[in-house]
């Protein structure tokens, strides 16, 4: 059954999401608006699907320890103010977090052979 069959219903659908977002019912709102769009596109209703998103996050019940992410990583190259660099033998999960987490980047020499290098060089080009 059409959960809009007219231009009407799209505001009996954005009343109706109201409703159930007063109830603490976001994914019921959420499916509702969701289904109604995808029976007729209409921009109120993908306006506030993209608001009741956004608010229905900071809303849910989230597991312990969810909001820590990324888990903090002790940073392995406190004393580089430039990208770290590793060689492909000490390539390492950790190390590669602390890198990204601390410096943006990481540079590990010897991950490939120069022919790889300039393939990939080629490739990107």
């Amino acid at each position: 059954m059409p959960v809009i069959a007219s231009k009407i219903d799209v505001l009996k659908a954005l009343r109706r999401a109201r409703e159930l977002v007063d109830l603490g019912l976001w994914d019921d709102a959420i499916r509702l608006l969701t289904a109604a769009n995808q029976q007729e596109e209409n921009a109120k209703i993908e306006t506030r699907l993209v608001r009741l998103r956004h608010l229905a996050y900071h809303e849910i019940d989230m597991p312990d320890g969810a909001h820590a992410w990324p888990k903090a990583i002790l940073d392995h190259f406190p004393e580089t103010s430039t990208i770290p660099e590793i060689p492909a033998s000490e390539l390492s999960v950790e190390l590669v977090s602390s890198a990204i987490q601390h410096h943006g980047s990481i540079i590990v020499r010897g991950m490939s052979d120069a022919k790889a290098s300039e393939c990939m060089r080629q490739a990107i080009d």
